[in-house]
């Protein structure tokens, strides 16, 4: 049997601690121009009424085909004297729909998409799996149970979507069973 290696290392970088570096474009006045109200004028005027929607259409629009959702959604919000607050929610989606391809608003993402691959390439480089020790036959101690890469898949779960533990849980220490 191998020795236990120490390693104490995170298992991978959690993406939601990136702190975009960027503050997004003001396209306030352009939307005003171009809509005659900017997102955020909206976004401050219906507030309450925009959290309302959210939690009514939440409980219904599941429930129908996706073909009937607008239906569905008129129908709610005109019952719950609501419709003006659905036509400036629409007016939002149509304003960000619009910001997404301004150049101003294009350039932003590359910036912040560029930002995010070095926060990834740094950060990984100190994680077990950026030094690509999660490979089948490793067996790993997190939180002090034990572990057997195969039995969980590499991206530390039983599927892509669930997982043994958090990705920044600390991998106290691993060995090589079976290298492959």
């Amino acid at each position: 049997m191998t020795q236990w290696i120490d390693c104490n290392l995170p298992w991978s970088v959690n993406p939601r601690k990136f702190v975009y570096p960027i503050p997004a474009p003001d396209l306030s006045d352009q939307e005003r121009e171009r809509f005659g109200v900017s997102k955020e004028d909206l976004q401050s005027k219906y507030s309450d009424e925009f959290s309302k929607l959210d939690r009514l259409f939440s409980q219904v629009t599941w429930k129908v085909p996706r073909e009937d959702v607008p239906k569905q959604e008129d129908i709610i919000a005109r019952d719950n004297g609501l419709s003006e607050a659905l036509d400036a929610k629409r007016l939002v989606k149509q304003i960000e729909w619009w910001r997404d391809y301004t150049p101003e608003y294009q350039a932003w993402q590359d910036a912040q998409a560029v930002a995010y691959r070095q926060f990834l390439r740094e950060s990984q480089s100190q994680t077990f799996a950026g030094q690509e020790l999660n490979r089948p036959g490793v067996q790993i101690e997190v939180d002090g149970r034990q572990y057997l890469i195969g039995d969980i898949n590499t991206t530390c779960g039983v599927c892509e979507d669930c997982t043994a533990f958090e990705p920044e849980s600390i991998v106290t220490r691993y060995r090589v069973l079976v290298d492959l």
